[in-house]
């Protein structure tokens, strides 16, 4: 899921929640452009609620909550809200409580067998917010999808001299060298290289094409996590599971309480009214993969999974479907994503039409 469909998600949970509330997406308040929108009557006065939405691993900074104070205010709204997908800084909660501000997280819960898991925790290293200085320029890794960004880092390479190593293994080197020590709260670790340092990485927006750059510099951060593992006694739990497999419901959490809500996504009726139609693009809601519908005939629907990751590797795989049957698509509709789509469908294309 993108940052835009993370906010599609948060303005479809409140609409479900806000019985009689007009709930707008991406509306423009006196000049400055909110999120989300919630306006509702109450008797003869009508409130505003206004959210901001944060769709990235890097966790939510105290100056991050002053700055939507004062947008927040220049609307005249009677409540302001936050809510990420990540997690807020310690020096958000005064902030947020002296100015009336909700910080709320939204995480899909993994609903794995407990008896999947060892009881026990081990340290492990979250890096997120990769940056590459090349001489053609910053180079941002993504990293709203963990699997995405995994295929990338499994599968870029860098050389200098005739050695070359992973950009997996650099990372662990960089951060294991630092003179930094890796704690809890969240850390930059910068890195120069000498030339001729040279990356070939899968194109951002492509990976059936490789990219090949000038590296001058990288940066990322990280932080120590607990990280649950799972159970080796079976040969399906000798590589962990991936979590969207059984990818469950969605959790409202209010971070300064520490109240949640489960909702199912299928509740939110975001894919109840999708229509099928050949060419266009669709995402699933549950695992947040990218599909091309090839064809429809009757109730059955011809698919493409045209691009989705899982244990940092890219899956693509053609099916059909009985369309009555499911809530879990819905249409891609913004033009970037369309483009950036159609421009891998059509190296789909060349590929299996060079082995056939």
């Amino acid at each position: 899921m993108n940052w835009k469909g993370f906010e599609k998600l948060v303005a479809a949970i409140h609409q479900k929640e806000s019985e009689g509330a007009d709930v707008k997406w991406n509306d423009t308040i006196n000049g400055r452009q909110f999120d989300v929108a919630i306006r509702f009557r109450f008797g003869l006065h009508t409130y505003l609620t206004v959210i901001e939405c944060r769709h990235h691993a890097k966790p939510i900074e105290a100056t991050d909550v002053d700055a939507f104070v004062t947008k927040s205010r220049d609307a005249s709204a009677n409540k302001a809200i936050i809510v990420t997908s990540s997690r807020y800084q310690t020096g958000c909660f005064p902030v947020a409580e002296r100015h009336g501000i909700e910080l709320y997280t939204l995480k899909q819960i993994d609903d794995l067998p407990e008896d999947l898991f060892l009881p026990e925790t081990i340290e492990g290293i979250a890096i997120w917010g990769i940056a590459l200085v090349t001489s053609q320029g910053e180079i941002r890794l993504p990293d709203e999808d963990a699997s995405r960004l995994q295929f990338i880092v499994q599968n870029a390479r860098l050389s200098y001299k005739g050695q070359t190593r992973s950009l997996a293994d650099v990372l662990d080197r960089i951060i294991s060298s630092s003179s930094r020590e890796l704690s809890r709260e969240e850390q930059e670790y910068p890195c120069l290289f000498e030339p001729p340092t040279v990356i070939e990485m899968p194109d951002i927006d492509n990976p059936f094409e490789q990219r090949r750059h000038e590296l001058r510099a990288l940066t990322c951060r990280a932080v120590l996590t607990d990280l649950r593992t799972t159970r080796t006694d079976t040969d399906v739990l000798t590589r962990g599971v991936d979590p969207r497999i059984l990818a469950g419901d969605l959790e409202y959490t209010d971070a300064t309480r520490g109240h949640s809500r489960r909702i199912p996504p299928g509740s939110l009726g975001l894919g109840a009214d999708t229509v099928f139609v050949p060419g266009h693009f669709y995402r699933s809601l549950k695992f947040r993969f990218s599909y091309h519908c090839d064809a429809v005939n009757g109730d059955l629907v011809a698919m493409l999974l045209l691009e989705g990751y899982q244990h940092g590797q890219f899956l693509q795989v053609e099916f059909t479907f009985d369309r009555r049957k499911t809530t879990d698509y819905q249409e891609i509709e913004e033009p970037d994503q369309i483009e950036r789509l159609g421009r891998l469908l059509a190296s789909h294309r060349r590929i299996v039409a060079s082995q056939s």
